[in-house]
């Protein structure tokens, strides 16, 4: 093959044990060039003969740690005009391959610089683009020099950049390991810079340390280059000033961080990298907002020009994926949305964009919503776009939508791979869908590279049936083929061995003498059982493990996973295993912080939390981790106190799960239980009976009034406690009941009810649950029944709010779920309806259990017809319009929902709930200072009046904790603290400057 003028191209390679690798190289490249030249240095692997096979010219060359001389004497045996170097790792872009010869036609050209991808990390997808010479004249001056990170004589060459990629793997974490190339790196420099203590060999001995995590080192390596190249008058390499502040970063070195940044910025205003490297350590420092500013900033600067490395898409793709990740982190899921559609825009392959929006489209959509919601932004019938998503929603836990994107893959006529059959084996393995899913593994041929992951699957199913010799037989069948990494198939086989110990104690612990690649593929399996929800498995491992881990970035992730999945126990003793050194860091910190808040031990928490803050007083995440050390602080400082005089009045049905607590959470301050049983076919009636309670039985009519006014009938008591038997008194306010009986004045006192909706929600009601024992205090209403406030006025008695809290638990999900609440009441107010139909009060009533059925356009109708009926008088009104306001939220239909709110406020403007839930409207369509406004206005009203039904914590830890926004109490108190003790802190005056502007004081 000749180029123009009768010109050829000759490839130069070196390559040693690439039998991975080689045949990709050459392949990518050997229709454009005329020879391909291989050298040898002692590959003991099928190397050579695969470089023989594809029609190269194999020499070999005795290896002397030295790259340069197997280099130029690899150039030796070329006999083209042209040489195109390329090492066995890297592969020409299938696009830019016919490129190549065109460059012929340039004679004033010596050398063409290509751009140089190479990626790095677990899988190819993430990667730094660089410059660098690939297609040289043939010329005795063009030789390398140096033993490593060797560098081409190009002195008097007319040099030019095109945008030919090659993609270099040689970073790639499964090949870095494999080679153990930084090991090897760094000795080869150290003998280098004996003999050449130049600041570039300092620089790549630093580059070394840096992978190798040994970022002290690599900080005093990177300064000391940077000081030669300083003293003989030249201007610090952009790459190595980025290196060195990534090892600053690492170190938690923040300020210095910022100061070096400024510097280089200055040598190197265009260099976008410096910008970004700005906002991770922002984000680092915990300030969540102005790390989005800045990462936006990337946006308005674009790409870094191609002279510089790079990270790539710094200035599009991976600047919006940051400003989507920060924003879900902080809630604002709608903006995040629109960040990482933007960053697939830009790079439609960009893995990590895609993962992170199916996880946050799950957040708050249906499957329909989903599905609907990416047929509309992509085009569906293109089958990559299908695995992509497949792929993603399995990283999501959301396998019933995984498996309909490998239907619809297969559905576009592409042929089902190996990687498909692997998804849709592992949704239905995660589904529990084991039968079905071997099958599928076992499809999977042994020559396939799906091969070794089917097989550890099939391993776990063989645990979870405890068949744990065929599991035993499956690896060890692996280990003697000797085809896949030994190091994984061993920890397999070790886990195996403590899951068939069982509960009996081994003699030492198994993986205490683990290395850093065994510990990986042990957390990854890890992984697999959190998701199995095998947490004893997770356990028993855990014992076995060493008390200090290599791999601290893993363990992190694995922790996080625990506390995301609500494993806060084991995720406690994990974190054990992080070494004192790491336990500064941020992150980390934070990490401990927050599970310890989640297990209640709330001093430790708060110890963490200020060791956070006192680095960076900005951090958003340790902010809300204190506020919520206040609530929990404030539940527990109650007190109580002593008894008196009392009859409980119960009913009930089918309550033996939740009996005992209630009428445990009153002994010692009733005189009686009257419990009155409708119709148990459980063990409630025997329960009540044994606790001391007198049972009576009712015949239910469907009418709860008629059932509590025969109880009142049945007590003898002085004053009447009404409870339900999944309520329960709090402690804290027993004592205070008894002191609420004196005042003659008085009839009755209204309770605050804690009814907890989920795990993040409670809503706070008071209801008249304590009352005098009089024949004309009785109860109305089939549903939702209540004694009417105004007979007590009648009466010429007073009534007030007491200080004492019910807790109560029917309204989660598996309660109502349990006791057929749902179908019970909708019967009864169907019922009162169809004699009743324009009655306000049980349309209000219906809402309330279709939004329990989350049918919120079903609801907001039945509100609606309420409310065209109420004044502001009636007593449900308020918390009508925040219902229905509520139901359009659910449904998106936020202008609706505004208009409502703002309607409640105009009528009830000291009803925080409407505050905050117009705080959340905004904050839904991305209207963040209004958003803001709304929720400092919760703020300033304080407690919720005693009138309105509300949800806890809308005037204090929900504002922080749910949107994580909001001006920090906390954060001006620490702030100010450090004034005072260091009045002429610059540092100090500019965080609170900064805080003042940003709106966050």
């Amino acid at each position: 093959m000749l180029g123009d003028n009768g010109q050829t191209i000759s490839v130069v390679m070196i390559a040693r044990d690439e039998e991975h690798n080689i045949a990709r190289a050459l392949n990518s490249v050997k229709e454009a060039v005329d020879e391909l030249i291989v050298v040898d240095t002692g590959s003991v692997d099928k190397t050579a003969e695969i470089a023989k096979s594809l029609g190269a010219r194999v020499t070999f060359f005795p290896w002397r740690d030295d790259f340069s001389a197997a280099k130029n004497f690899a150039i030796e045996q070329a006999s083209g005009d042209w040489l195109l170097l390329l090492d066995a790792d890297d592969e020409i872009h299938p696009e830019d391959c016919h490129k190549i010869r065109e460059l012929l036609q340039e004679p004033d050209v010596d050398c063409f610089y290509f751009d140089t991808l190479s990626f790095y990390g677990e899988v190819k997808g993430l990667y730094i683009r660089m410059p660098q010479p690939r297609l040289i004249r043939n010329r005795p001056q063009f030789r390398f020099s140096g033993r490593i990170h060797e560098t081409l004589n190009l002195r008097g060459a007319v040099t030019a950049f095109r945008e030919i990629r090659v993609n270099h793997y040689g970073y790639l974490n499964k090949e870095i390991e494999s080679k153990q190339k930084i090991r090897r790196n760094r000795m080869l420099l150290e003998q280098e810079l004996d003999d050449h203590p130049t600041a570039l060999n300092y620089f790549y001995l630093a580059t070394e340390d840096l992978r190798a995590g040994d970022h002290d080192q690599a900080l005093k390596h990177f300064e000391k280059s940077q000081e030669l190249y300083e003293a003989a008058g030249l201007k610090p390499p952009s790459e190595m000033l980025k290196k060195k502040i990534i090892a600053l970063q690492e170190l938690g070195r923040f300020l210095q961080v910022h100061t070096e940044i400024e510097s280089a910025r200055e040598m190197y205003p265009d260099y976008t990298d410096l910008i970004f490297l700005k906002g991770e350590c922002l984000e680092r420092q915990g300030n969540l907002p102005q790390a989005i500013e800045t990462y936006q900033g990337c946006i308005e600067q674009g790409e870094t020009p191609y002279v510089y490395s790079s990270l790539s898409g710094v200035g599009t793709y991976t600047a919006y994926y940051r400003i989507g990740y920060l924003h879900s982190r902080i809630g604002n899921n709608e903006a995040a949305i629109k960040a990482y559609l933007e960053s697939l825009r830009c790079n439609t392959a960009y893995v990590p964009a895609v993962h992170a929006l199916a996880e946050v489209l799950v957040k708050d959509r249906s499957r329909a919503e989903v599905i609907s919601f990416l047929r509309e932004r992509f085009d569906m019938n293109v089958p990559v776009a299908n695995r992509y998503f497949a792929e993603a929603f399995v990283n999501a836990g959301e396998y019933q939508l995984a498996l309909h994107y490998v239907d619809q893959f297969e559905k576009t006529g592409s042929p089902a791979d190996d990687e498909i059959v692997l998804l849709r084996a592992s949704c239905l393995m995660f589904s529990g869908g084991y039968e079905q899913a071997i099958r599928l593994f076992d499809s999977i041929p042994p020559d396939s590279p799906k091969f070794l992951r089917a097989s550890f699957f099939k391993c776990i199913h063989c645990w979870l049936k405890q068949n744990f010799d065929r599991a035993e037989t499956i690896l060890k069948g692996l280990l003697r083929e000797n085809r896949f990494p030994a190091y994984e198939l061993e920890v397999c086989l070790t886990v195996n061995e403590i899951l068939v110990a069982g509960e009996v104690e081994l003699p030492k612990k198994l993986f205490s003498e683990i290395d850093h690649l065994g510990e990986n593929a042990i957390i990854s399996l890890l992984e697999l059982f959190v998701l199995l929800d095998k947490i004893d498995w997770v356990a028993k491992i855990r014992i076995h493990f060493p008390d200090r881990l290599q791999q601290t970035g893993r363990l992190v992730e694995f922790i996080n996973l625990l506390h995301k999945q609500q494993k806060i126990s084991e995720a406690a003793l994990w974190l054990e295993k992080i070494g004192e050194e790491e336990r500064s860091n941020l992150e980390i910190a934070c990490l401990h912080g927050e599970i310890y808040l989640a297990s209640g031990s709330y001093h430790e928490a708060q110890r963490w939390f200020q060791q956070v803050l006192a680095q960076s007083s900005c951090h958003l995440r340790a902010m809300i981790g204190m506020s919520q050390i206040s609530y929990g602080y404030y539940l527990e400082s109650l007190k109580r106190i002593k008894q008196n005089r009392i009859s409980l009045c119960m009913i009930v049905k089918n309550e033996e799960k939740y009996l005992a607590g209630a009428l445990q959470s009153v002994q010692g301050i009733v005189e009686e239980m009257i419990v009155v049983d409708t119709g148990s076919e459980d063990g409630t009636v025997k329960i009540a009976q044994e606790m001391g309670a007198q049972v009576l039985h009712f015949a239910w009519n469907g009418n709860f009034a008629d059932a509590r006014n025969f109880a009142l009938e049945k007590a003898s008591c002085e004053w009447i406690l009404m409870l339900d038997a999944d309520e329960r008194l709090d402690p804290e306010g027993k004592g205070r009941l008894s002191d609420l009986v004196s005042n003659p004045e008085i009839d009755g006192y209204f309770l605050t009810v804690k009814s907890g909706i989920d795990e993040s929600y409670t809503v706070v009601d008071r209801r008249l649950s304590f009352f005098r024992n009089k024949r004309e205090y009785r109860f109305e209403g089939a549903i939702h029944e209540q004694i009417p406030p105004g007979k007590f006025w009648v009466a010429g008695k007073r009534l007030e709010i007491a200080d004492v809290v019910i807790r109560h638990e029917g309204y989660l999900d598996s309660v109502m779920r349990e006791k057929h609440k749902l179908q019970r009441n909708l019967a009864i107010i169907q019922k009162q309806l169809q004699s009743e139909p324009e009655n306000p009060f049980y349309h209000y009533c219906l809402a309330v259990e279709l939004m329990q059925q989350e049918q919120y356009g079903k609801a907001a109708e039945h509100l609606d017809f309420s409310l065209q009926q109420w004044t502001a008088a009636q007593p449900q009104t308020p918390d009508a319009i925040c219902k229905i306001a509520q139901c359009y939220l659910m449904e998106k239909q936020y202008k609706k929902s505004e208009r409502w709110l703002r309607k409640g406020i105009e009528l009830f403007p000291d009803f925080p709930d409407l505050h905050y839930f117009l705080g959340i409207c905004f904050l839904a369509q991305g209207n963040w200072l209004e958003s803001a406004e709304s929720l400092q206005t919760c703020l300033q009203l304080g407690s919720t009046p005693p009138h309105y039904n509300s949800f806890e914590g809308v005037t204090s830890f929900h504002v922080y904790h749910g949107l994580a926004i909001g001006r920090f109490q906390i954060v001006k108190e620490v702030l100010e603290l450090g004034l005072l003790r260091f009045p002429e802190s610059i540092f100090l005056q500019e965080k609170m400057s900064q805080l003042k502007q940003a709106g966050m004081l």
